[in-house]
């Protein structure tokens, strides 16, 4: 109702508010309507009743008629007074840095469990095989990664360790490569190489053989399969008639102490002929390779070794050198077959005859017609030929096709012969793709098909073998040919085995990877999800519609559950083509098992004398939550009882924390903690503080007079206590009668001084008039209170209250001269209505029939006055039904306006008083609706007060009690019984109200 009414650390920042500056908590306080709350309820019954009996007056009645206007209350505060003694301190979960957390996320202001994020990718060949398939076939892809590599980029040695194995040279080196006559540079890597000298030829050594190595560093190959190793090398070695110098490769897994030679894939290509060689009689490395070349090793009898060393070693026979070895990009690689493809199976095809057994015809012909040669799916159609007249032979058919290219024959339909002098037709089949080069041949006549679909004929010249293209071969056929070819089928599919996710998950999506390059082909997947490892459980669901884009957002929609599987689906019209199905990624989600949240100490800013009730606002979700409070800072932690009561825990330390336990069985669900409240007491006095007016609607020049009520509720005296209360501008002060000193704060804010106010109720009230207004006007007038308890402590407008008046201007005068006029007719009416009802005996009390109730669902009565659903309730109560009103009325009013028998009464309001619940702790009022369903077979629950609730709580709040109290009621078939005037709220929120609730009234 305050739309530009904002507060900011308590105070008030609107311009135009009269306490801007003071401050404001946001404290519920009273419901400034006070007593007026009754009395206007009764005259808009009356209003609603005169309405009905002459709706010819509606119109004028709408004019001068106005809803009441009740008093707004503050949001709540952390902590809030409650009066008695009691503050109230609500934490809500807008802020998660404020809190500890484990294995649960803050968001949207509320706790729940964490959701952990899964991807299943299913992509090795083993994995699809454990599945079954129909008309597709498994096969993998190497996947090759570099274990290590060195291209010798550094300066220095690096890793690498020169040595000799017999003799006294070692020439190995590492640079760059000069004066070496026909040498071609480095490989690719880049300007430096190892070599035995680099800068010339290998020394003779004078006669003395030389033997030395070039040795690599330590290599792991724990975790290597098929592992192979390669590197360049360029050489030139002296050879004279027999290999005298040459080079080997060795291998040791012990850090050298022991040698073994190893031999490349396609071998050494020279062999030790001179025994002056230390490597005599081996094969080797000699001669010239006369370019840089590749060699490769297989090493896979090293895998799994961890201390796998190699070395290059060079051997001469001491008499003549030449310009030696050179070696470059050395690199060992690991194999793996992870990827698995999918593609639909193919199957051969053979057509004809043995072509050997068919006669070569030498005979001339003439070809008249080529019409219609190749048709729009791209098949050889049908021929027309005539043949020369000077005999009879047979034709050759040719097709040109690309090197390698496959190429089906379909089937073909031939004559027996050619007959002189008559039209024969000549049919074959043939499968081609758009641009390939088809033609017919005779000795001297030729046609062909080309790129651009022009048809060619030659009748001049002997025969001629076209080649369009230097890369396309001739391939030829005659009569009752013999002709291989392949098919893929046209569907398959694969379903994989069954994934367990270990526990109930959320399926997100499925994505997969397949060869989007080639049209009319299609993949498709679907899944289905169930509870059992057996697919043909019960629990397992049908599959789901079809996904298929492999790379789109593809939501499962199969059921939660523990098991997934999915089933891909191939397709294909082109042939020969296949679609390739490559891997497959589902990706789901589990909340945590459990997990926690934990609030840091709160220390109150008074003296606790005791703690009272800690309500949770939840939603189990069929789900627990367990609460712990800890007063020493978290080192021990003690469980909170079910009911909330926390009078029993001690208050020595001044302090407390508290911890919520989630835990979910259902990994697909999480329970929701929406906020905590704490009540206590402390040990000084507390203030009460509200206003009520005399009047809510009022006009210009009216007198209107406010009621200030204060009282002290604590076990003190409290001080120096003032109260500020301000004017709206349109309010004239005209005096008061509070027997204390006050003073003018401000144009239009006035402040009375009490020194000392002892535990009592007090009151006192100020006159006001109403200023001349043009328009309809709200009127908004606030009141602050600050004191200071026994102990010294300062509390600074701790207590506010705010009201609302509405004042409607003055009419013109002959507008209101008729308009009384009508009004004193309506009213002569109306009274001899009503007079003829007393007479008649005629008090009719509208009820609704119980006939109209079913178990297991809430009702909410549409009424501005609780007398239907009262009624309703006593006739429940009346058929054997076990009762609980909860009611904003004094439960003393309520028995003993409705004689209820067995019938347990639950007060909402702020008094101490026994079987009373504070309207703030809707957690208490949820809490005891429960209990009393689940110790009662036919529990009827009357909730009265709604309206109540929602001035000193948000909507949202009392939204989620309703729903609460909704669901229980369906979980222990119960009746619950709600009053309430929809006039009292926008009509949004009744619609929200009135959605999951079932309406009478």
């Amino acid at each position: 109702m305050f739309p530009n009414r904002k507060t900011t650390n308590g105070a008030c920042t609107n311009p135009s508010c009269p306490l801007r500056g003071y401050p404001l908590p946001l404290s519920k306080g009273f419901n400034a309507s006070g007593k007026n709350h009754f009395k206007q309820s009764k005259k808009h019954r009356m209003r609603k009743r005169f309405i009905a009996l002459t709706t010819i007056f509606v119109f004028l009645c709408s004019i001068i008629v106005q809803f009441p206007l009740y008093g707004e209350a503050a949001e709540p505060s952390i902590p809030s007074d409650q009066g008695s003694g009691a503050f109230t301190t609500t934490w809500t979960f807008n802020n998660a840095s404020y809190f500890n957390t484990t294995e649960t996320t803050i968001a949207n202001s509320e706790v729940s469990l964490k959701t952990h994020d899964f991807i299943w990718n299913q992509s090795t060949k083993s994995e699809f095989d454990e599945g079954s398939k129909n008309n597709v076939t498994l096969t993998q892809i190497p996947n090759t990664v570099v274990v290590w590599d060195d291209g010798f980029e550094y300066s220095g040695k690096g890793p690498w360790e020169t040595g000799i194995v017999s003799g006294t040279n070692d020439q190995w080196e590492h640079g760059l490569v000069s004066n070496i006559p026909g040498f071609i540079g480095t490989h690719d890597s880049g300007i430096y190489v190892w070599g035995t000298n680099l800068k010339g030829k290998y020394a003779d050594s004078g006669g003395e053989s030389s033997n030395y190595y070039l040795k690599s560093p330590s290599i792991d190959l724990s975790t290597s399969e098929r592992t192979e190793m390669s590197f360049w090398h360029y050489y030139l070695f002296d050879n004279d008639t027999n290999t005298n110098d040459g080079g080997i490769i060795e291998v040791s897994t012990d850090n050298g102490k022991n040698w073994e030679q190893i031999w490349p894939k396609a071998g050494y290509g020279s062999h030790i002929e001179d025994d002056k060689n230390p490597l005599h009689p081996t094969d080797c490395f000699g001669g010239n390779s006369t370019r840089w070349i590749q060699s490769q090793f297989d090493l896979s009898k090293y895998d799994g070794n961890k201390n796998f060393t190699f070395r290059f070693r060079f051997a001469t026979n001491g008499q003549e050198s030449d310009y030696g070895w050179y070696v470059d990009d050395v690199e060992i690689t690991s194999t793996t077959f992870s990827d698995g493809e999918v593609e639909l199976d193919s199957r051969g095809i053979t057509g004809g005859n043995d072509p050997s057994n068919v006669e070569q015809g030498n005979t001339n012909y003439t070809i008249i017609d080529a019409n219609n040669p190749i048709n729009s799916d791209g098949a050889l159609t049908e021929w027309t030929v005539f043949t020369s007249t000077d005999g009879e032979g047979k034709m050759k058919v040719f097709r040109w096709i690309e090197d390698n290219e496959e190429f089906l024959f379909v089937g073909e339909t031939l004559p027996e012969e050619v007959k002189t002098g008559e039209v024969n037709t000549f049919e074959c089949y043939i499968e081609v793709e758009a641009g390939d080069y088809i033609g017919w041949y005779s000795e001297n006549a030729q046609i062909w098909k080309d790129t651009g679909g022009t048809a060619f004929v030659n009748t001049t010249h002997d025969i001629k073998w076209p080649s369009p293209n230097s890369s396309w071969t001739k391939t030829d056929f005659t009569y009752s040919i013999s002709a291989k070819g392949t098919f893929v089928n046209r569907e398959g599919n694969l379903i994989s085995r069954v994934y367990d996710a270990e526990s109930p998950a959320i399926w997100d999506e499925i994505h997969w990877g397949e060869d989007e390059s080639i049209l009319d082909v299609e993949i498709s997947l679907q899944t289905r999800s169930g509870n059992s490892s057996d697919t043909s459980d019960s629990s397992w669901s049908l599959w789901s519609s079809p996904f298929s884009n492999p790379n789109g957002s593809n939501k499962i929609n199969s059921p939660y559950a523990r098991y997934i599987q999915f089933k891909a689906t191939l397709t294909t019209e082109k042939q020969p083509y296949t679609p390739t199905l490559y891997n497959v990624s589902i990706s789901y989600r589990k909340y945590s098992a459990d997990g926690g949240v934990v609030i840091n100490d709160f220390i109150p800013g008074a003296r606790v004398a005791q703690w009272l009730d800690f309500s949770p606002s939840v939603n189990l979700n069929g789900q627990t939550i367990d609460y712990y409070y800890s007063l020493d800072s978290g080192e021990t932690w003690s469980g909170i009882p079910n009911n909330g009561g926390m009078s029993s825990v001690s208050v020595l330390e001044g302090r407390i924390r508290f911890k919520m336990n989630l835990s979910t069985e259902d990994t697909t669900v999480t329970p929701v903690i929406a906020e905590i409240t704490l009540t206590y007491s402390t040990a000084t006095p507390e203030m009460e503080l509200f206003i009520e007016a005399d009047k809510i609607n009022v006009n210009p020049g009216d007198m209107i007079y406010f009621e200030i009520f204060y009282r002290n509720k604590g076990i003190g005296s409290a001080k120096d206590v003032s109260i500020a209360f301000s004017l709206d501008s349109n309010l004239t002060y005209k005096g008061d009668n509070s027997g204390a000193p006050s003073t003018i704060e401000t144009e239009s804010i006035r402040k009375w001084h009490f020194e000392v106010v002892e535990p009592a109720n007090r009151s006192f009230i100020v006159d006001t008039q109403v200023k001349s207004l043009n328009e309809e006007t709200e009127l908004s007038i606030y009141a602050i209170m600050n004191y200071t308890d026994v102990g010294g402590n300062v509390y600074e407008g701790v207590i506010s209250n705010t009201i609302i008046i509405k004042v409607t201007p003055a009419m013109d005068i002959l507008f209101i001269i008729s308009l009384i006029a009508i009004i004193a007719a309506i009213i002569i009416i109306l009274v001899v209505i009503i007079i003829q009802r007393i007479r008649a005996g005629e008090e009719v009390e509208e009820r609704i029939s119980v006939e109209d109730v079913e178990r297991g669902i809430g009702y909410l009565v549409m009424e501005d006055n609780p007398k239907k659903s009262y009624g309703l309730f006593s006739d429940l109560i009346d058929l054997g039904n076990t009762g609980l009103c909860i009611t904003r009325a004094f439960p003393g009013r309520v028995k003993l306006n409705y004689s209820f028998e067995g019938v347990s009464i639950i007060w909402l309001s702020r008094a101490r008083e026994k079987d009373t619940i504070l309207p703030t702790n809707l957690g208490a009022v949820l809490r005891s609706a429960q209990d009393f369903m689940e110790e009662n077979e036919r529990a009827v629950i009357l909730l009265d007060g709604l309206e109540y609730l929602m001035v000193h709580n948000d909507f949202q709040k009392v939204l989620k009690l309703v729903h609460g109290l909704n669901e229980m009621v369906a979980i222990n078939d119960a009746v619950l019984v709600m009053p309430f005037n929809p006039l009292t709220m926008e009509k949004g929120k009744v619609a929200l109200l009135k959605r999951d609730l079932k309406i009478l009234g």
